[in-house]
């Protein structure tokens, strides 16, 4: 049992870790701003705070101590072992979404929204919340987050919201990302891999998505209200420009490969987003990377890289998981997958597959609860969450995300929309 304990322990270890990471990247930004960007210091300190490398930083004693103990050959087994498909999808998905024409797609959709509210900042903001939570399960929920932060740091962060609106807005595009998933459930198969395809899509939206929607249009009424004075003053400098042209054939087909890209099982799934990547390589003039059409490949490898090094530390904690879930049932299990889903989303999956095939259905339904709200807690429940941070960092004090104060607030507006949704459903439920 040795290297069961001291695998958790490494885990819990990297956790803490990225809770602090923002002071390092403090550290980077001071040194930074007095010119020493290229010394050691603030590359060690960029390093160090960089949240999608600290999960593979902490998986190198977690090896060494496998091979001395198991040998070579059961690491690399362990290795080989783990699934590849997510990691290798977020990364062709996420290449797909910085391509020119889908982002002119989605910038397009968005300037016509503002259009139908009049240019009304406050409603814009509502909108696009609530536009990217839908298209999170039409297509691909980390790619709508690289779009959507694309959106945010063009039209909103510009105007240099308040810290407390920063906040705030950062912490309802990850809840909200995160339950997406189930308002239109076209590429969302969680759910189904959980309950073992006893359920389709109708019934996916029907027991979460439409209550997950009006939650989270609430949540968003509610912050708006708080805010209402700020968004006024914003309002002076906010314009949203001129829709542009009409959408072209070229618009068009990006985005049908980009959904088609977001669906699929299998060999199937790996072979569509093979070809949207040569597609997406093949084509210079449509991708983002500056004016020379060079395709940086950087970001979406480090999200995939990070997905990966979730997968391995989420597979080392089973031994501890599933007992847990095997002795929670109603609303215990809902604090039990909500608080496992914060430290990382892998973690309860396994778990759930084999602990709920004989569990009640109010069990059933407090625990997927719990894995919605939980993708919100904090910027490692899920990869889109890392997305939104690398993007965004940039507009926080210091350029730094504060992860403890993002679980500060994450916590109340997730166990909000949970109450919202619960009474939604037990209102709904037969006598």
């Amino acid at each position: 049992m040795f290297f069961e304990y001291f695998s958790t322990i490494i885990f819990f270890v990297a956790i803490l870790h990225v809770l602090f990471s923002n002071y390092f990247l403090k550290f980077a930004h001071r040194l930074k701003s007095k010119r020493h960007k290229h010394n050691v210091a603030f590359s060690t300190y960029s390093f160090l705070g960089n949240a999608a490398l600290i999960f593979g930083l902490w998986l190198i004693p977690i090896l060494i101590v496998m091979t001395i103990q198991k040998g070579a050959g059961d690491t690399y087994g362990f290795l080989a072992g783990i699934d590849l498909i997510e990691p290798f999808a977020y990364f062709v998905l996420i290449a797909i979404a910085t391509t020119r024409p889908i982002r002119y797609f989605f910038d397009t959709v968005m300037q016509k929204i503002c259009r139908l509210f009049k240019n009304r900042l406050l409603f814009f903001w509502i909108a696009l919340l609530l536009f990217s939570s839908i298209l999170g399960g039409i297509f691909s929920e980390i790619a709508i987050m690289t779009l959507v932060c694309y959106e945010l740091s063009a039209s909103f962060f510009p105007l240099r919201p308040s810290t407390k609106l920063t906040y705030f807005t950062f912490a309802l595009l990850l809840l909200g990302i995160s339950v997406g998933t189930t308002i239109l459930p076209f590429n969302f198969s969680f759910f189904l891999q959980q309950l073992g395809g006893n359920w389709n899509n109708w019934q996916v939206f029907s027991e979460f998505g439409w209550k997950a929607l009006f939650a989270l249009l609430c949540l968003c009424v509610l912050v708006g209200y708080l805010f209402r004075s700020e968004f006024r003053k914003l309002q002076k400098e906010f314009s949203k420009g001129k829709p542009k042209g009409r959408v072209s054939f070229r618009e068009i087909f990006y985005v049908l490969l980009f959904f088609i890209a977001s669906v699929g099982k299998g060999n199937v799934y790996l072979l569509l987003m093979v070809i949207g990547l040569v597609i997406v390589m093949h084509r210079p003039k449509h991708r983002m990377k500056g004016e020379e059409g060079k395709l940086s490949l950087y970001f979406p490898l480090i999200i995939a890289f990070f997905t990966y090094t979730l997968e391995i530390h989420a597979g080392l904690q089973k031994w501890w998981v599933v007992p847990l879930f095997e002795n929670a049932g109603g609303i215990s299990s809902f604090g039990l997958a909500y608080l496992l889903t914060g430290l990382n989303e892998h973690v309860p999956i396994e778990a759930l597959k084999t602990t709920l095939k004989n569990g009640t259905s109010a069990t059933q339904f407090f625990s997927y609860l719990g894995v919605l709200a939980g993708g919100g807690l904090t910027i490692i429940a899920k990869s889109a969450n890392i997305v939104a941070k690398l993007k965004l960092r940039e507009h926080f004090p210091h350029q730094a995300i504060s992860p403890i104060l993002h679980i500060l607030l994450a916590i109340p507006l997730g166990l909000l929309l949970s109450a919202i949704i619960t009474l939604l459903h037990f209102l709904g439920a037969p006598a």
